[in-house]
């Protein structure tokens, strides 16, 4: 189950929605159980007769939820505790081109752009889950060809302000955490990263332009004390001040919560 609305096309290309939508095991899905599902990529310019016609499909995808923010499609997949759990985007880059990253069975994160002739997306490389160092994914998916994707780009701000890479799920308790989650934030000419590392609470990043990367500046401390077992985190604002929301796995009574 699972369904939501996508962007417009690119510049240049037919205006029209994408829409991506969930369905059980069918001829070409990929998923190694009953349980698995096929992300389908559905092209409602090719539905002259209102219905959505198939026009790429993926396996290996358990659940997703969609949404926009601004003017790019964000999807949320979750997957069975025996595979890697987390959030991925899709982002539309300013030479509008959109990026795709989404777990799969195998334990990495795939990485596909969109042709903007075909409208498909290809794989351009994989992310392993052994790549811990949230911080440094920039560097992380340059070394594995993915060279579109620049730190420049990053210094720039030319990537989606919401942008979220997947890392690997941590076990508390009986469950698995929802994901470690990341968040950059614009702050005048400053980048920062907010990285939910679970116990080890929320660490501020900060972009060195002359190194290329991520320095580590602070954790988030609440009532003086640093944030533990931040699981997940967002970014909002509210009469010009920016707002961190965090949110915690805590176990009262043993009662995972």
């Amino acid at each position: 189950a699972g369904a939501g609305a996508g962007a417009g096309a690119g510049a240049g290309e037919e205006r029209g929605a994408v829409q991506m939508t969930m369905s059980g095991e069918g001829e070409g899905c990929r998923g190694k159980d009953e349980r698995s599902r096929c992300l389908y990529v559905l092209d409602t310019r090719r539905a002259s007769n209102g219905s959505y016609e198939e026009h790429q499909s993926f396996g290996a995808v358990h659940i997703l939820s969609l949404s926009i923010v601004d003017g790019s499609v964000e999807y949320i997949g979750a997957f069975f505790p025996s595979t890697i759990a987390g959030p991925s985007k899709m982002m539309l880059t300013t030479d509008s081109k959109f990026m795709l990253l989404f777990s799969s069975i195998s334990n990495s994160i795939a990485v596909l752009q969109r042709n903007s002739s075909t409208g498909e997306f290809g794989e351009l490389g994989l992310v392993q889950q052994g790549e811990k160092m949230l911080w440094e994914y920039d560097n992380h998916i340059a070394s594995r060809g993915l060279s579109w994707v620049t730190a420049a780009d990053v210094a720039t701000g030319y990537l989606d302000t919401s942008f979220n890479l997947l890392s690997p799920s941590r076990i508390f308790g009986s469950i698995v955490a929802s994901s470690f989650a990341s968040e950059l934030l614009l702050l005048g000419v400053d980048r920062f990263l907010l990285v939910a590392q679970g116990e080890a609470g929320v660490a501020v990043l900060r972009w060195n332009a002359d190194q290329e990367t991520f320095v580590f500046l602070q954790h988030l401390n609440k009532d003086g004390v640093k944030d533990a077992n931040a699981v997940h985190l967002t970014i909002t604002e509210a009469d010009g001040e920016k707002i961190v929301i965090v949110s915690n796995w805590v176990n009262n009574n043993n009662n995972n919560n």
